[in-house]
């Protein structure tokens, strides 16, 4: 994660997924992402040990 305010300075990596993030979402201070093999991650962006909950089964429809 970086602050854009702060001159694009890095304040997090994060990790959670082993395939590729295709998707995004922001709620207030939670993050949550999904990738390729069907695994959804929620990260508390404000604590060091941010990955709160994962959950799997989710499905990519191709076009």
């Amino acid at each position: 994660l970086y602050d854009p305010s702060r001159e694009n300075t890095l304040l997090r990596m994060m990790d959670g997924h082993t395939t590729r993030v295709g998707s995004l979402a922001w709620n207030s201070h939670l993050l949550t992402s999904g990738c390729r093999s069907g695994e959804i991650v929620h990260h508390d962006v404000r604590m060091p040990n941010h990955v709160i909950a994962t959950l799997s089964g989710h499905t990519q429809v191709g076009f």
